[in-house]
């Protein structure tokens, strides 16, 4: 029991520790400014929605898991003489949008 006692109080093991939680912590810091290697081997999920009326180009889109409204309003092309504020709530997949009245 001594001996253990002497031997963690030499340092030994804490410096390995010490050691083990930089490299981690360095490999973090790392990794959060290279996040498209991940998107690469772990390609985001697809969504299809479709999106009608005061758009300028109705019809189905492919967008990524977590798309909003405006991410799915810009890929239409914009709206169309549309004034009134739309939530900009995410999509989930075969999601039918209607922006305001339909064109006659």
């Amino acid at each position: 029991m001594i001996e253990r006692v002497s031997y963690i109080l030499s340092g030994k093991i804490s410096y390995y520790r010490i050691a083990i939680v930089i490299a981690i912590v360095g490999i973090g810091f790392y990794l959060k400014d290279k996040r498209d290697w991940i998107k690469k081997i772990y390609p985001p999920k697809k969504i299809h929605v479709r999106i009608s009326g005061q758009v300028q180009n109705p019809g189905v889109y492919e967008l990524e898991e977590g798309a909003k409204y405006s991410d799915l309003i810009q890929k239409s092309g914009g709206l169309k003489n549309y004034n009134e504020e739309i939530q900009d709530i995410e999509l989930i997949d075969g999601q039918i949008v209607n922006i305001g009245k339909q064109e006659k």
